[in-house]
């Protein structure tokens, strides 16, 4: 795990890579030009059709905080090397090889309501999800997402796996899923601004990033509330 102590306010937020590197420079150009003060990302930056060794440069230049997903955990241990465009070790750098095993699995920094937690899954467990459509038995038996809502530690959880974008209120913590890069999978990135309280997402469309919804403002949103188990 590694801990920030700076206080950050506009935050922006990059899923799974799948190594898609024009889309992840993209992603970060646009981000910078909206004067962001910190970028995240959510890992899995192995497997794909791009340059793992470019994603890895981008990341590492910008600064990014990224955390560990399971396509990189695999990556590091030789599992499911059958899967489809699976990155194998004789592709990356010794650079990108070791940025991909420094990745911790969970990062903690602040915001200016709160701790926030950036996770690949949820928390250390870089398999689980929530997914939209999650209500009754399947929250019930989440005991993933129980763990993290009932140690009321903090006020955001930043996490991916899913490919798909979302925004929930579990009792005081807000979820959201930064969705992926992946271009088969409607590619996003998304700001979170603590001082206006709403989250913007953008899709990739004709080469670049573009807003097509709303924004999404922190206090209209309906809480789900977890009883402790």
């Amino acid at each position: 795990m590694i801990q920030s102590s700076i206080i950050y306010s506009k935050i922006g937020l990059i899923g799974d890579v799948h190594a898609e590197d024009i889309l992840l420079s993209s992603a970060l150009s646009f981000l910078i030009k909206q004067s962001v003060d910190l970028i995240v990302c959510t890992g899995d930056i192995v497997n794909g059709i791009g340059n793992v060794n470019d994603c890895c440069k981008l990341l590492k230049e910008h600064q990014v905080l990224t955390v560990r997903g399971n396509h990189d955990r695999w990556y590091l241990t030789g599992q499911n090397m059958e899967i489809a465009k699976v990155t194998k070790k004789s592709e990356l750098s010794n650079s990108s090889d070791q940025f991909i095993r420094e990745l911790p699995e969970i990062i903690e920094f602040q915001s200016l309501s709160g701790k926030i937690l950036l996770c690949h899954g949820i928390g250390k467990y870089d398999m689980k999800k929530i997914n939209e459509d999650d209500y009754g038995y399947a929250l019930e038996s989440n005991y993933e997402l129980q763990e993290v809502v009932h140690s009321h530690t903090y006020q955001f959880m930043i996490n991916g796996h899913s490919h798909r974008r979302m925004i929930r209120k579990f009792n005081d913590l807000i979820v959201i899923n930064a969705g992926t890069l992946l271009q088969a999978h409607e590619p996003t990135i998304s700001i979170l601004d603590i001082n206006l309280e709403k989250i913007q997402f953008f899709d990739y469309d004709e080469l670049s990033f573009h807003e097509k919804q709303k924004p999404v403002f922190l206090k209209t949103l309906q809480t789900t509330y977890l009883p402790l188990n």
